[in-house]
């Protein structure tokens, strides 16, 4: 007996007897295959109790009766398994899936699948073409990640070119005139470009592909990671009611102290003018006349915003000295006497309640200690000396100027400040005086007996530098402590007036009882500045009589 070529079939062969038999064998084939509708897919075994004429694709692993069937159309026939091998192009819709399949050849494939692939063109609702082999026409198309096979949780859609010169691209369009494309358009950047009237395109971004470079209205440059080309351009801030704070702030950073971060300004792209932090951290304002050459105009110092303009720093080198003898002790009228001159107790230091002020040695101009021979420099004035001017040749000449011994009484006046276990109280005074709002204050000062404190100004009045060191004040101020080890230092104290305006303390000096101190060179100037250590002698308003 011979069975047809595609179901397998069996034919009626001549006067075959009981023909019947075969006639129905065919007959069950065909209720099994046609219309085939199959209840699972997936089982390995038999089901325990299969019903008359239901229908598996049989499992990849078959156990039991299901044994080498793999793949197969096992349908329950007359108490019995019968099996049907499948052949390409059968259909078998699963019903625990509402699903289609079709045979391969190899495995159970997506019917729609199988049937969709390598169509010629598709039209969704509309008539594809030749050059539109993909057409759709609806409202919205919807892409999503697979989560029914499931796939990766990812969702890319590539877009393919043959060369670089080619576009891979979407473009937008209004009546079919294109308003706006983006892709790689003609070249390797990723462009976007919008066009009024689908004939003229205006380009608005362009990245690099190979820098990550962007270019706004132009094509990106090779050395600058952002270019724009535009005539104006604005930025406003996020107000409250939009999710914002209403501030509008740039961060800018740099890798390093060393390094550049500023706004440089430019003709015909030859700089003329830079602004930011050039080179350092300090605030910088630079010109230039042809991009070459480049001239300070302006300098902010961080550390205490003083303000240098065209190298000249605002508020020290034009500074002068109010106290009437410029702090050389030399008596208020004696300006214009330069060497020679003889100790004067000054007139703005007022000893305390058995306190005292005395001389104790004076800078001689052209000394002998460093080649001249005008005498000897004491001890203490020498190490002063040394101190303020690094270069031993500068240490022979100079306006004389007198170090002071100040000895604290051995009862102290008033109420003592108490500082680790310490009492301290003032030893002079500048007397009552108008003060200006802001005012600064320096000396020269090394402790010979016991202890000496400087008292830091509140952080509401100012600031301390001790040898260029800032101690900044707290609520009530705090104290620095000196000891003889210490050595000679420049006190530099940015303070202000009591409610009252004035400060009968203004030199901000307190010590134990019976201490001693070496105390040199005071100048008294308007503002707060950040006196030069090393300024040595400032001129006050009479250096010329």
């Amino acid at each position: 007996m011979s069975d047809t070529t595609n179901l397998g079939l069996p034919f009626i062969e001549g006067p075959e007897a009981e023909y019947y038999v075969t006639h129905n064998e065919a007959l069950r084939i065909l209720d099994v295959l046609v219309q085939l509708a199959v209840l699972d897919r997936d089982l390995s075994a038999p089901p325990g109790s299969p019903s008359e004429g239901q229908r598996w694709i049989v499992g990849a692993s078959p156990t039991g009766a299901w044994a080498g069937h793999a793949n197969h159309i096992a349908a329950w026939q007359d108490g019995g398994w019968q099996f049907s091998v499948p052949k390409i192009g059968w259909l078998a819709y699963v019903v625990d899936e509402s699903s289609l399949l079709a045979w391969d050849g190899s495995a159970w494939v997506s019917a729609i699948a199988f049937a969709l692939n390598n169509l010629s063109h598709l039209g969704i609702n509309t008539t594809a073409d030749a050059n539109n082999k993909l057409a759709v026409k609806s409202n919205g198309v919807a892409f999503s990640h697979d989560d029914v096979t499931p796939g990766t949780g990812d969702m890319r859609v590539n877009v393919n070119k043959a060369g670089t010169a080619k576009d891979a691209g979407f473009v937008f369009q209004t009546g079919w005139s294109t308003r706006a494309l983006f892709g790689l358009l003609g070249d390797e950047h990723f462009q976007i470009k919008v066009s009024p009237d689908g004939a003229n395109f205006r380009q608005a971004i362009d990245i690099d592909n190979a820098t990550g470079h962007v270019g706004l209205g132009t094509s990106a440059d090779a050395n600058n990671g952002v270019s724009a080309k535009l005539n104006t351009a604005l930025w406003t801030a996020k107000t409250a009611g939009e999710g914002g704070t209403g501030d509008l702030r740039y961060t800018l950073n740099k890798a390093a102290s060393g390094n550049t971060l500023s706004l440089l300004f430019q003709t015909n792209f030859s700089g003329r003018a830079e602004l930011g932090l050039a080179g350092d951290d300090d605030f910088h304002l630079k010109v230039s006349p042809d991009g070459s050459n480049w001239f300070e105009a302006l300098v902010t110092d961080r550390t205490t915003g003083e303000v240098i303009v065209g190298g000249w720093r605002v508020g020290r080198d034009a500074v002068i000295n109010v106290l009437p003898d410029s702090g050389r002790f030399n008596g208020n009228n004696n300006n214009l006497q330069f060497d020679g001159i003889a100790y004067v107790a000054p007139s703005y230091l007022t000893p305390a309640s058995g306190a005292s002020i005395v001389a104790h040695a004076k800078f001689i101009h052209g000394n002998s200690t460093y080649g001249g021979t005008g005498g000897a420099l004491d001890p203490e004035v020498k190490a002063l000396i040394d101190k303020i001017r690094p270069n031993p040749a500068d240490r022979i000449y100079g306006p004389e100027w007198y170090v002071v011994i100040v000895t604290q009484a051995t009862t102290l006046i008033g109420n003592p400040i108490m500082f680790n276990g310490f009492a301290y109280a003032i030893p002079f005074t500048n007397t009552f005086t108008a003060l200006p709002k802001k005012y600064t204050v320096g000396f020269y000062v090394k402790v010979k007996t016991g202890r000496a404190a400087i008292v830091v100004p509140p952080a509401n009045k100012g600031r301390a530098y001790i040898d260029g060191v800032l101690y900044p004040g707290g609520g009530s101020g705090n104290l620095v402590e000196l000891q003889n080890a210490d050595g000679w230092k420049y006190v530099n104290l940015q303070s202000g007036p009591n409610p009252y305006f004035y400060n009968y303390e203004a030199f901000h000096v307190v010590m134990t009882a019976g201490s001693q101190i070496y105390f040199a060179m005071p100048r008294f100037v308007f503002g707060h500045v950040n006196l030069d250590p090393n300024l040595g002698v400032l001129m006050n308003d009479k250096m010329f009589g």
